[in-house]
């Protein structure tokens, strides 16, 4: 839905549902949050998702998802606020303008 209709209008539905108690209600509304440059509310979402989660994979990831909140540089924040070309460039091959994966995408998507 944030892809297509955007952050908002995603936001808008998650917060419609019941689900409180999973913490991938919270951890999905913390993405839509920080897209939308909400950082704080955000930060208080991934808050009530580290608070329920239970597995310790997932735990780190949320905890480094949350931290990144307020990292300029960090991969996560330039496809969040950059424009297209600082959000290309956190997936740049080093000296490259293409992205260090398949030539599939580069030609038909990266031009």
């Amino acid at each position: 839905m944030a892809e297509v209709d955007g952050a908002a209008a995603a936001l808008e539905l998650v917060d419609a549902l019941d689900l409180g108690h999973y913490h991938f209600f919270h951890a999905i509304r913390a993405d839509l949050l920080s897209r939308l440059g909400r950082d704080a509310d955000a930060a208080q979402a991934y808050d009530a998702a580290i608070a329920a989660v239970t597995n310790s994979a997932e735990r780190t990831f949320l905890e480094r998802a949350r931290r990144e909140l307020y990292s300029p540089g960090s991969p996560g924040a330039l496809l969040r606020r950059g424009p297209l070309r600082t959000r290309r460039a956190a997936f740049t091959a080093p000296g490259s303008s293409r992205p260090p994966w398949g030539h599939g995408l580069q030609e038909c998507c990266w031009a």
